[in-house]
């Protein structure tokens, strides 16, 4: 008798464990399905990011506004003087006039 009390025991626990496990399970299954969604509409996103700035990458570009002109940089110049770089031309010019 205590052995079919033992049995009828262990298969209750045993009937218990496979439905919390099954439940577990499908609840896994529903965040990866919830993932994967989530992955699938961020690489749509970006797919459509892409195609955007390629369309824009085609159109005519305009040319940018005077605000936003810079002027060349101009030599160095301290007291007056011209810079390292002209003296170097000068010391040239004047060697090869020598010669």
């Amino acid at each position: 008798m205590n052995e079919a009390k033992e049995d009828a025991k262990f298969r209750r626990e045993l009937t218990q464990a496979l439905r919390e496990s099954t439940e577990s399970f499908s609840n896994s299954m529903k965040e990866v399905n919830r993932t994967m969604l989530n992955v699938g509409a961020s690489i749509s996103n970006s797919v459509q990011m892409l195609t955007n700035v390629l369309l824009q990458q085609q159109q005519p570009t305009q040319q940018p506004s005077a605000m936003f002109y810079q002027p060349p940089p101009q030599p160095y110049v301290q007291n007056n003087q011209p810079g390292f770089y002209a003296m170097l031309q000068n010391n040239n010019s004047d060697a090869t006039e020598h010669t």
